[in-house]
């Protein structure tokens, strides 16, 4: 009798936690999506990866993505491989608010990546830094960006072919104010 009064009182604790653990308080942003296409915040904005995926610059829709990369980036080395990464923010508060103006991927083994620059007037799915409006959206929905199947602005990476071994790989948005604020997200690669 002992025991089953033990096992009820166990039993017990279990459920009221894991209600307690539904009742948290949903107040709290997300800053962590375990996937592409969830929505995370970073700073006061909330960021989407439309989807990750590895350019072949002997495409000819590829090497569009390309364009405006300086002839020095260009260069791949034979271990190298480039990803894109498509990004969509909205600004849902009632005030301008400054996009992220840095990025980077880390590998498991800590490994960092940066983005390599593209001239968003030779390229428009290229990001760019600044203020979104309130309200707003970037890309905006009218835009070649904002109505193609990427559905958002371009960050391009030149990967080593090693760190595809090293999932999952994460990025990181930097919040321009308040790097408590970062944001992140597992890419699927």
């Amino acid at each position: 009798m002992n025991r089953l009064r033990l096992l009820a009182i166990a039993s017990l604790a279990v459920v009221s936690s894991v209600s307690l653990v539904a009742c948290a308080d949903k107040s709290e942003p997300e800053r962590f999506a375990h996937n592409e296409g969830i929505y995370f915040e970073s700073g006061p904005l909330k960021y989407q990866v439309q989807i990750t995926r590895q350019l072949n610059p002997r495409q000819v829709q590829d090497a569009e993505l390309l364009q405006g990369v300086s002839l020095a980036e260009r260069a791949a080395k034979p271990n190298e491989l480039w990803f894109a990464t498509f990004v969509r923010i909205e600004n849902e508060t009632s005030h301008p608010q400054l996009k992220a103006s840095q990025f980077y991927i880390r590998d498991t083994n800590g490994d960092i990546f940066k983005p390599i620059p593209v001239d968003p007037k030779a390229n428009s799915f290229a990001y760019q830094d600044g203020l979104l409006l309130a309200g707003d959206t970037y890309p905006d929905i009218n835009s070649i960006p904002g109505q193609t199947d990427k559905n958002g602005k371009m960050l391009l990476f030149k990967l080593p072919l090693d760190a595809i071994a090293l999932r999952p790989l994460v990025l990181t948005v930097v919040a321009p104010t308040n790097p408590a604020q970062n944001g992140r997200v597992n890419l699927d690669i």
